[in-house]
């Protein structure tokens, strides 16, 4: 029976060596990926902190050119000084052409195309930040680079 006990001794030691090795071993694995997870957690943060700045960013340049075009009225170039509009004008359709100035365009008229300008520039503006945020930014999931 004494050899069989230190087989089963010798057997066990070697299993429990084996075990503490995987321990070790699964412990760095494990230490190793939660300081990847840490670091692309931590990229993410700055991404969307960079991303909440640029955003800011592009409102307030929409914001004063917004400002810059409402100030301003719009004008034909198919007009000539002097002459008639390009299109008859009735009095529902805006500032007859005396009023407006050679060239300009009915305050009516000016408005309706600031509003598609402002609702275009918003369109692209979030269609970029979506570009940026799908395809440059990955949805923000970090590419494993391993």
């Amino acid at each position: 029976m004494g050899g069989y006990a230190f087989m089963w001794k010798a057997k066990y030691d070697n299993l429990s060596d084996n075990l503490d090795r995987q321990k070790e071993e699964a412990q760095a694995l494990l230490e190793a990926e939660q300081k990847k997870v840490s670091d692309h957690e931590a990229k993410a943060k700055l991404d969307n902190a960079t991303q909440a700045i640029d955003h800011e960013k592009s409102n307030k340049t929409i914001d004063d050119l917004r400002r810059s075009l409402a100030a301003t009225r719009l004008s034909d170039p198919g007009r000539r000084n002097g002459g008639k509009a390009t299109s008859p004008t009735s009095d529902s359709a805006g500032i007859p052409q005396t009023e407006a100035g050679a060239g300009e365009l009915s305050a009516e008229l000016t408005r309706f195309l600031q509003i598609k300008f402002f609702q275009a520039d918003t369109v692209a503006e979030y269609a970029n930040q979506c570009y940026t945020f799908v395809v440059e930014k990955n949805c923000g999931i970090a590419k494993d680079e391993d």
